[in-house]
């Protein structure tokens, strides 16, 4: 899931003159949610606030759209 983020967002801003640089980034801002609920659960019984401070960073940060 990682590598389809960063080929998502590299492809989004190497075309975004184009009209399929904006879909391809706001793609890679979405499939970034998976990701950060992953970490969610990986971390959250090891350290429940730090979990939860991750994901609401990741989760605004795929909001704003990076």
């Amino acid at each position: 899931m990682y590598w389809i983020v960063l080929v998502a967002d590299l492809a989004g801003m190497q075309l975004h003159a184009t009209a399929m640089g904006r879909p391809l980034m706001l793609a890679g801002s979405l499939f970034t949610v998976p990701l950060a609920l992953g970490l969610y659960h990986a971390v959250r019984s090891v350290q429940p606030a730090l979990a939860r401070s991750a994901l609401l960073f990741r989760l605004l940060e795929a909001a704003l759209g990076s």
